[in-house]
């Protein structure tokens, strides 16, 4: 049990927090479930939760919030428009 409650701090500060793990293997399940390929080797015999908690921990995928999500979006949405626009030119 001693270790179960290591690997759960680990992965809780690996993500930032307790609530930030919840909402990042939330998100990351869904993902996979919905065919997103792993981020990480050596998963034979893995549950999908346990293929999350090695990307949590090899850093491979985190969780972005607030005014960073905001940037990203907005920098998403001005990429996007700028190949509609190259498109459109003859």
């Amino acid at each position: 049990m001693e270790n179960l409650n290591l690997e759960l701090y680990d992965l809780a500060l690996a993500a930032g927090g307790r609530f930030r793990l919840v909402s990042l293997m939330q998100k990351r399940l869904r993902e996979l479930q919905q065919g997103a390929p792993p981020l990480v080797e050596n998963i034979e015999n893995l549950e999908d939760y346990e293929i999350v908690a090695k990307e949590i921990l090899q850093k491979k995928i985190w969780l972005i919030t607030g005014q960073e999500a905001e940037d990203i979006r907005e920098a998403h949405r001005k990429e996007i428009e700028a190949r509609r626009d190259t498109r459109r030119l003859p």
